[in-house]
């Protein structure tokens, strides 16, 4: 393991796509098309659950929204993914 550690070690610079997901909603065509601006999606989580945090589409995470300097942001919960360096 160590041995495959150091030989993956130089991966570490590469860029991954990270996406925060809060949920998904399935809707018709039709509805989607009379969206507008101000026009609000209920979404089935509940305020405060935690949600998926994937890198390249594969989850390793969970996380909640939080507010960071008037921006929202991800706080990582729990890490339920492949390994990670150092472990």
């Amino acid at each position: 393991m160590k041995d495959e550690r150091s030989r993956l070690r130089h991966l570490g610079d590469m860029e991954v796509e990270a996406i925060v997901e809060m949920d998904r909603k399935k809707m018709k065509l039709s509805q989607a098309r009379r969206l507008q601006p101000g026009d609000v999606v209920a979404l089935e989580k509940l305020a405060g659950e935690a949600f998926d945090v994937s890198i390249n589409g594969a989850v390793f995470a969970k996380g909640e929204i939080v507010v960071v300097a008037d921006r929202m942001a991800c706080r990582l919960t729990r890490m339920v993914g492949p390994i990670r360096e150092g472990e």
